[in-house]
């Protein structure tokens, strides 16, 4: 009984240890997967030849909320 006690507190200041820097890794890469989305997304809609060179797009996610900004740029391109 007092081995199997011991072998709970080692699991449980195991993952006291190392249940935060999982749990960091784990929205980091939830937040860098939707940025790609949203970048796959936002370049497909400019697929086209005539924009290779002249568009660019920014994409930020929020770690730890789903808020999320797209900035697309214009470059060497006129108004109309």
């Amino acid at each position: 009984m007092l081995g199997l006690m011991q072998l709970g507190g080692l699991l449980a200041m195991i993952a006291m240890t190392y249940g935060p820097v999982v749990g960091l890794l784990g929205l980091l890469n939830r937040r860098d997967r939707r940025e790609s989305a949203m970048l796959g997304s936002v370049l497909t809609q400019f697929a086209s030849p005539n924009f290779r060179g002249r568009i660019a797009a920014e994409v930020r996610c929020a770690l730890f909320s789903r808020r999320s900004v797209v900035k697309v740029k214009a470059l060497a391109c006129s108004r109309d």
